[in-house]
């Protein structure tokens, strides 16, 4: 080139081209001191662990609170006491002063039940749980009380209507007799009622409103109600003094 013989100007680069000129080398690569990764490795001395030991334990439980002493007298899984220790306990020691002016039973003597449940199936007044309540109170009497099934009487509307055991307004009346028939002197007669329950006009202005408490059998809108006047007349007739 033309300008070949001449040195750079002061200040300048040089062209690219002339020889001479440009970056310098890079050094010789060396590799780090000391020995490559993973050369002469061993594990550590000793077999591996079997298993991690568990963390340490940072806290503890703790220590079952004692109950509290069961009160005097108590006694786990105690006996139903006897019939006329609950009469004794709960109905004389409730007595007025001067008695109720009649002769109680001490429920001592023969045990008979009537229990009626009416559910009024299929009809616009349809009730739900009444004929349950009938078999848990038959339960109930059996093994709180000791009743015996055969002294039971159960009326209920899921039986044949045909029958006797469904709840009309006769078979309820006639169920009544039954109950009080034969009644000694320290029976225990148990009644139960679950069902539709009304007032009528008695014609007894005796009273402060002039209306009698009725329950309503499963036929009440063909053959009417029972007037509590009507319950009492049939089953208090054939009483004995000291039946209950």
């Amino acid at each position: 080139m033309y300008y070949a013989n001449y040195p750079p100007p002061p200040g300048l680069p040089p062209p690219p081209s002339q020889a001479g000129y440009g970056l310098p080398p890079p050094p010789p690569y060396a590799a780090p001191p000391g020995p490559p990764p993973g050369a002469g490795y061993a594990a550590p001395p000793g077999p591996p662990p079997a298993r991690y030991p568990p963390p340490p334990r940072t806290y503890s439980p703790a220590p079952p609170r004692d109950a509290p002493p069961p009160p005097p007298g108590f006694a786990a899984h105690a006996p139903p006491p006897p019939l006329s220790s609950c009469y004794t306990r709960d109905v004389q020691t409730h007595m007025p002063a001067g008695g109720p002016g009649y002769e109680l039973s001490d429920c001592s003597g023969r045990r008979k039940a009537l229990l009626i449940g009416i559910n009024y199936i299929g009809s616009n007044n349809a009730l739900r749980g009444c004929i349950n309540d009938v078999h848990n109170v038959s339960g109930f009497l059996q093994q709180t009380y000791g009743y015996d099934e055969g002294d039971m009487v159960l009326l209920t509307d899921d039986h044949d209507p045909r029958g006797r055991a469904f709840p009309t307004r006769a078979n309820i009346l006639g169920a009544m007799q039954w109950l009080v028939a034969g009644a000694q002197a320290n029976d225990a007669l148990f009644f139960h009622y679950s069902g539709h329950g009304t007032q009528v006009d008695s014609g007894d202005h005796t009273k402060g409103d002039g209306l009698s408490e009725a329950i309503c059998p499963v036929d009440f809108q063909e053959n009417g109600v029972i007037v509590d006047f009507q319950t009492t007349t049939s089953s208090s007739s054939p009483y004995r003094p000291g039946a209950a």
